[in-house]
Order: structure tokens, then sequence, then C-alpha cells
């Protein structure tokens, strides 16, 4: 399994581009630097909330779908909120 960290702060995620292989099994570990915070990956079906005080939460998937995908907050935290958003780039397994 790859493990990813990522830190959601007020209004974005780092870092805001992720990469991994179609197929892998892939556990982002998030925190948060200020506020409550969240993810979410739609076409993937995933939302996660990340809790105040820097705690670690885990979102584990499979990249079972090649193709950029668009993550953002899903947990209101702020005027900023809208823009906190990034990308999941999962790139086709070499055949």
């Amino acid at each position: 399994m790859r493990t990813i960290e990522l830190t959601a702060s007020r209004f974005r995620f780092e870092p805001d581009t992720v990469e991994v292989i179609e197929g892998e099994s892939v556990s982002l570990v998030l925190h948060s630097a200020d506020g409550k915070h969240g993810i979410e990956i739609k076409e993937y079906g995933l939302k996660l909330k990340i809790p105040k005080g820097g705690a670690k939460v885990r979102l584990d998937f499979v990249a079972d779908k090649p193709g950029e995908f668009d993550f953002a907050c899903s947990e209101y935290c702020g005027s900023g909120h809208r823009g906190m958003r990034g990308k999941l780039v999962v790139k086709p397994r070499a055949k």
C-alpha cells in the first residue's frame, strides 16, 4: 500500500496534486494545520472529515480508474472554502 501524507489548511491542501498508478492501493493520511476540514473525491465515492487539532485520519482506496479527478474540502472552513481543491492523477498502468 502506498501512503501519501496531506496537510489541510486554510484554504489549501499540501500537496495539492497526488499522483498514483492505476491499480495501486493508496492510503491518504490527512491532518489539519488549523480548523476542521474534510476531503471528498466524488468519482471514487470517498468522503472523510479531518478534525481540527492535528489528529491524523486515513482514507484508504484502490486507484482503479485512470484519469484526473478533483478533490475538495467537504467541510465549510471559511471564506476561501470553495477554492480549497486539489487533483488526484491516476496514471494508466503500463501494459
